[in-house]
């Protein structure tokens, strides 16, 4: 999977931005935005004053071109990155390969860089709205939520599924014979990352529960 070391520091971080991932193929940062967290307000700072400040981040906007004969392919996306003194801690990381098609990694924040990740989230979010997560990214998302304790944040994105499942067979019932094939693709794509969200939500809220897997960890026979 793509994306930077969990626990980087922002200078490595930063550096792995703007890497080509083919001869022919040109990524580079065309806007990058470096924040920190200081009494209570975020404020744009220099890379140095991030590296040091107990709370950072870094929204990206990075541009892939590629050319092969009259063949021509341009993509942008914005990313963002969240820092805890001085470490990563969480991420919405878009790789792009070398034809300019972009997968996507996301690493929620833990308890204490919550408010760091949200304020990126937000910030992303409106100033490059082109950016945000579709269907298979989000429930992706939700798998990653469960892994992290958010579970709450999980079953929402299950319920946001659900309608993405409805509205995916919607489109197959309406489309040309011709689109069918990879919209039935798509379709069942969404419905096995679906099930994969339940089943982990099951999980997860199973061991919660007094005598879950995690309260009867050690317990012997006869008890």
């Amino acid at each position: 999977m793509p994306g930077p070391a969990s626990g980087a520091g922002l200078e490595a971080v930063l550096a792995g931005l703007d890497v080509d991932p083919g001869s022919e193929t040109r990524v580079d940062v065309t806007e990058l935005h470096v924040v920190r967290e200081r009494d209570g307000l975020w404020e744009a700072v220099g890379a140095e004053a991030a590296a040091t400040a107990s709370a950072a981040g870094v929204v990206a906007v990075r541009s892939c071109r590629y050319r092969e004969g009259l063949s021509r392919v341009h993509a942008e996306l914005a990313s963002w990155y969240a820092f805890q003194d001085g470490r990563l801690v969480a991420f919405d990381h878009s790789a792009f390969d070398p034809g300019c098609r972009s997968e996507r990694r996301i690493q929620p924040a833990p308890a204490q860089a919550l408010d760091t990740e949200r304020t990126l989230v937000r910030f992303s979010a409106q100033r490059h709205p082109g950016s945000a997560l579709d269907a298979a990214d989000l429930l992706r998302l939700g798998l990653a939520l469960v892994e992290a304790g958010r579970l709450e944040e999980a079953e929402l994105i299950l319920a946001a599924g659900d309608r993405a499942v409805a509205e995916a067979a919607d489109r197959r019932d309406r489309a040309p014979a011709e689109q069918h094939d990879a919209l039935e693709r798509r379709e069942r794509e969404l419905l096995s990352l679906r099930a994969a969200l339940t089943r982990a939500l099951m999980g997860a809220r199973s061991d919660a529960q007094p005598g879950g897997s995690d309260s009867r960890e050690g317990a012997g026979p006869g008890r």
